[in-house]
């Protein structure tokens, strides 16, 4: 095959049309993280306008997030069928349609409809999130796009209950439905930035696969947050009949070559363990503060946003550390950091809520460069070919790692501790939190051992369907 001769001049312009995409990639990923959690503050007036228990309204946010989760994948499995900027920009119109569902919903069920409608539509963010940095930068500027793009993250964590708080204290909950419309602003940039990408005209997707996937997510996740054995059952069920479908079919939802890489397979397990970790931060330290320290609601909200700030302002140069000094040993850094966050959280829950949060600090943004790491590390395992359905399968597990680990939690605040595993830590009353952050420091040690072991050479990408083994 015959090299091209790219001019300088082009390989500017690409770098330059590349990096202001990124930017405008960070812009949409604050509107679409804003709206994965915005709805929390407003459950409580949308139960009472509709006469709901909790159980029922919670499916305001439950539905968005199993559908946000499955759409993440599929459209990541639909980058190698069609045009980026063609599914870009009918994810956005699909998220503002179902804003305006939501808007104007008069009964419960069109507002559900709505945040369903909403989430089918604002799913092709996360996916542009691991995607356009992996395809439109090199390895050796990736970090610093990731780092952009988790920027995105850490400002719409931030700014969102404060958005939402304003928006129900000053008008109708209705209005949170139109604040992601926003996002339409992006779309001209979009169609300038993005290129059209080579396609693969013979890629099918394999719907009955997909349809066992999508129930065995609704179905595990209705087990979680429901607590029934009945559900779990049916999951159980449904995953090994994919799996079945998978092993029968020639074009599987999910090409099961993906999981031929160590580095990517072992990689999903870190995945999966290190974002449930880290999902104690945004959902177990509240509850440590509002139970034991005794603080409100809204102070409690105050003390988690000098976290976010400080990962907003960040992560651009996190991602640059990346590129300039590895993923080792930004992961490293960042996995010790946590071990020592963890443990004074351990040592110290219960004590000055300002003492916990200046150590949520360090956490959060120990947390994001995990992230960014380990993000960095998987991508470079991939094939060209596999890069949108396994970068779109790693943001699905992230999401669902979320919503497992918080039930999980839940479960075991409700049993409380009888014993104190941390005896510097004199506070029963914050046994249960402490017992759990001193497991979670332990258990980044055993992932710093697993990911040097696995990533200290670069590991072989997953091999195309046609090539054969030697």
């Amino acid at each position: 095959m015959d090299d091209k001769v790219v001019s300088p001049s082009s390989q500017l312009g690409a770098a330059d049309t590349a990096y202001k995409l990124i930017r405008v990639l960070a812009f949409t990923m604050v509107l679409s993280v804003m709206s994965v959690t915005m709805f929390n503050i407003a459950l409580t007036d949308i139960s009472i306008e509709f006469s709901l228990s909790v159980a029922q309204v919670s499916w305001v946010s439950t539905a968005y997030l199993v559908v946000y989760a499955l759409g993440t994948l599929t459209y990541g499995k639909l980058v190698n069928m069609f045009h980026l900027r063609h599914l870009v920009v009918v994810g956005l119109l699909i998220f503002a349609m179902g804003s305006l569902v939501g808007f104007t919903a008069q009964s419960y069920y069109v507002v559900v409809l709505g945040r369903i409608v909403q989430a089918a539509g604002a799913a092709v963010v996360p996916a542009m999130s691991t995607i356009i940095p992996v395809r439109y930068f090199s390895q050796e500027k990736r970090g610093y796009a990731l780092g952009i793009t988790f920027t995105g993250l850490a400002v719409g964590n931030a700014i969102g209950p404060v958005i939402s708080a304003a928006v129900v204290s000053f008008a109708e909950w209705r209005w949170l439905f139109a604040v992601p419309i926003l996002t339409l602003t992006t779309l001209p940039f979009y169609l300038k930035y993005l290129g059209r990408d080579q396609l693969k005209k013979d890629d099918k997707i394999d719907y009955l696969g997909g349809g066992l996937l999508a129930l065995f997510v609704i179905f595990l996740m209705m087990s979680i947050t429901q607590a029934k054995i009945l559900y779990f059952v049916a999951a159980a069920v449904l995953f090994i009949l994919f799996i079945v479908r998978s092993r029968l079919t020639s074009t599987p939802f999910i090409p099961l070559q993906l999981f031929h890489s160590k580095g990517y397979a072992i990689g999903l397990v870190i995945l999966v363990l290190m974002q449930g970790i880290g999902f104690s931060f945004p959902f177990l330290t509240p509850l440590l503060l509002q139970q034991v320290n005794d603080l409100s609601a809204g102070i409690v909200g105050f003390m988690l946003v000098p976290a976010a700030i400080c990962s907003a302002f960040l992560g651009r140069r996190i991602g640059k550390i990346v590129d300039a000094h590895g993923n080792h040993f930004v992961y490293s850094i960042s996995a010790s950091l946590l071990v020592i966050t963890f443990m004074a959280m351990s040592i110290w829950a219960g004590s000055h809520h300002y003492w916990i949060a200046a150590i949520l600090i360090v956490g959060t943004v120990s947390q994001m460069s995990l992230q960014i790491s380990l993000i960095n590390s998987v991508s470079r395992s991939l094939a060209p070919e596999y890069t949108g359905v396994g970068m779109g399968l790693f943001s699905t597990l992230n999401f669902m790692s979320g919503a497992i680990s918080a039930s999980f939690y839940s479960i075991l605040l409700d049993q409380g501790a009888r014993t104190a595993w941390n005896g510097i830590n004199a506070n029963l009353e914050a046994s249960v939190f402490s017992n759990m952050y001193f497991v979670f420091a332990v258990m980044h040690i055993l992932l710093l051992v697993i990911f040097h072991y696995l990533y200290k050479v670069p590991v072989p990408k997953v091999r195309t369907a046609n090539k054969q083994s030697h």
